[in-house]
């Protein structure tokens, strides 16, 4: 081996060495996103690997420059973000929802109001349909709004502390 396969993810190994060997075999360069154990703590963290071939003047691969970069905070934040806008999706199918089914006895009443136009009592039964679907749907736009707030702060979780990434 090249020392470094105990340190990788389990679930990270196989595409790592996949792509480390074509690499060797092609010479072209080797990039990937894996986790890696930190050795103080032994949790498993993002890392960026990239390494480059030095050729001599025949053009021959002698070795290989790498570095490999934490790169955790970023891939944390890319989560929170998925996440936030996984919550604003789902805000905004509710609202939609909430919105559109006052909307439909409203359409009712004035599809039917042409038909009623000369009789005071339907008519009035009409406009208490509409003022009370008007008042849900004014309410479900608060409540919405006030969700849309509270979920709009994303949450960061502690570098290294992400559950789904450090569990061995």
């Amino acid at each position: 081996g090249w020392g470094w396969e105990s340190m990788v993810h389990p679930d990270d190994l196989a595409p790592c060495l996949a792509r480390w060997k074509e690499s060797l075999r092609s010479g072209e360069r080797y990039e990937i996103e894996h986790r890696f154990r930190r050795a103080a703590d032994g949790l498993y963290r993002w890392h960026l690997s990239r390494a480059v071939p030095a050729r001599d003047d025949q053009g021959r691969i002698t070795k290989w420059f790498g570095t490999s970069t934490d790169i955790e905070d970023r891939v944390a934040s890319e989560q929170a973000l998925k996440e936030a806008d996984l919550r604003k999706d789902q805000f905004l199918a509710t609202l939609a929802h909430e919105l559109r089914n006052p909307l439909s006895p409203i359409s009712n009443a004035l599809q039917l109001w042409p038909h009623v136009k000369d009789d005071e009592a339907e008519l009035e039964n009409l406009r208490i349909v509409i003022d009370r679907q008007d008042a849900f749907g004014a309410e479900a736009a608060r409540r919405g709004c006030q969700n849309a707030a509270a979920g709009a702060s994303v949450q960061h979780q502690p570098a290294g502390r992400h559950p789904s990434r450090n569990a061995l």
